[in-house]
């Protein structure tokens, strides 16, 4: 579909009912630093997804309909410094980002997030500025975790209490385990 293209940087992919991506489709086009595939039918983003896109900077996945993304979807983004999932069906973000992580911005706001793992944390707090969680219905634990992890690092983690948007606790803070 765009192979053979060595002088394309950005690809604008919004709103065009895609049902999947395939990294077949950029063989051969290294200079791709941005790509937008907000608001299309996505459902799950396989593993090695952008391997053909060792350039990119920015991925846009938001308001798709996705539920899955491989653990090492993201294989190969060395240069990934922003990265918006918000609102998807994701009911977990445990994804394999690979230290040094360049990594500034996350958006997984408006999913349906339960729990975000120790071990992502750790590989992504080495340049992450901002982790946007809002709408998302994660365990308290999980949520007071993250909140002092923030603190720990100095990582914003905007909390849109005005607009009833904030991080949502579902699990009662005296049994987090159940």
């Amino acid at each position: 579909a765009f192979n053979n293209l060595p002088k394309l940087t950005t690809l604008y992919l919004v709103d065009n009912k895609l049902e999947n991506f395939n990294s077949s489709w950029f063989y051969k086009t290294p200079a791709v630093h941005l790509i937008m595939l907000g608001q299309n039918r996505l459902r799950k983003i396989q593993r090695g997804a952008f391997i053909n896109l060792p350039a990119i900077e920015a991925l846009d996945l938001n308001r798709n309909l996705i539920e899955f993304i491989h653990k090492d979807a993201f294989i190969g983004l060395r240069n990934l410094w922003h990265l918006n999932l918000a609102e998807n069906k994701l009911k977990s973000f445990d994804c394999n980002f690979y230290a040094p992580t360049t990594l500034e911005e996350i958006d997984i706001r408006n999913n349906n997030i339960t729990y975000i793992s120790d071990e992502v944390l750790d590989v992504i707090r080495s340049a992450l500025m901002l982790l946007t969680i809002d709408d998302n219905p994660l365990q308290c634990a999980c949520l007071d975790k993250v909140m002092e992890w923030s603190d720990a690092f100095n990582i914003r983690v905007p909390q849109k209490e005005l607009q009833g948007s904030s991080p949502i606790c579902t699990v009662p803070k005296t049994n987090p385990n159940q």
